[in-house]
């Protein structure tokens, strides 16, 4: 965590995450962008039950990423990213250009609307579904496997909440080259990759790197423009997930290179 000239703000801002989740990353990636001083809550040992917390601490959406900074509540990628732009011009997140802001916004609200829910409706799909699953996710909160049973409730809570089927994870899977390959257009045209980094790179370049994270999935994901640009935007991520998370005959074979 870095520190930096922060105008109007007096403190360090508190940003509330869980360690794994793409979003909660991205919010921390900006904040590093900024040179903003701030300090994380983690919420992992709350995870599946943290909008309780984050609604007790004054939050209405009770999501991460939240931010708390000068005396302000946000919460979202991008309200993060608007509200920091706000707060410290530069460098900015969001181009001055017109023209050019609107590519970044475009490619944001992709990263956003389309790309951000697929990894995340993966993940929970998969711990319902799979047993090996749950008991590596407790393993990562550092709880004990004998506790899996009783976390099913709280595991089926979650993926109902984003619509996390099996059959929408199996069909997220099969559709996720298209995905990595509108990421390729989008650096081909200069919209993501640019100096400084945009709120669009830092929307797009966490899901992508949780993604690679998944050794089921990284063989989709891997290997091309999109995989370099998300790990030299988010070198450090959490551990891999290993083989055997994603239930047995949900992931396509990957492409076989010419």
């Amino acid at each position: 965590m870095s520190a930096g000239f922060k105008p109007g703000v007096a403190r360090p801002a508190r940003l509330y995450m869980l360690m794994g989740s793409h979003p909660a990353n991205a919010g921390r990636l900006m904040l590093e962008a900024k040179g903003m001083d701030y300090k994380i809550v983690s919420l992992d040992k709350q995870a599946g039950l943290h909008d309780l917390r984050l609604r007790a601490a004054g939050f209405r959406r009770g999501t991460v990423p939240a931010l708390k900074i000068g005396g302000r509540k946000v919460e979202g990628t991008r309200e993060i990213a608007r509200a920091l732009d706000e707060i410290q011009p530069d460098p900015p997140l969001l181009p001055a250009d017109a023209d050019a802001r609107r590519a970044v916004e475009e490619a944001e609200a992709w990263g956003h609307d389309i790309l951000q829910p697929v990894p995340r409706r993966i993940v929970r799909a998969s711990l319902v579904a799979n047993a090996y699953a749950r008991r590596e996710f407790l393993g990562y909160m550092g709880l004990p496997p004998i506790l899996a049973p009783a976390m099913l409730p709280v595991l089926k809570r979650m993926a109902n909440a984003v619509d996390a089927t099996p059959a929408r994870a199996q069909a997220d899977l099969a559709g996720l080259r298209a995905l990595v390959d509108h990421v390729d257009g989008l650096l081909a045209a200069g919209v993501l990759g640019g100096s400084p980094l945009t709120a669009a790179d830092f929307q797009i370049a966490p899901s992508l790197r949780f993604l690679l994270t998944m050794e089921d999935v990284r063989p989709l994901v891997d290997g091309g423009p999109a995989a370099a640009f998300a790990r030299a935007v988010s070198p450090e991520y959490m551990d891999p997930l290993p083989v055997g998370i994603v239930p047995a005959g949900w992931v396509p074979m990957a492409p076989v290179a010419p």
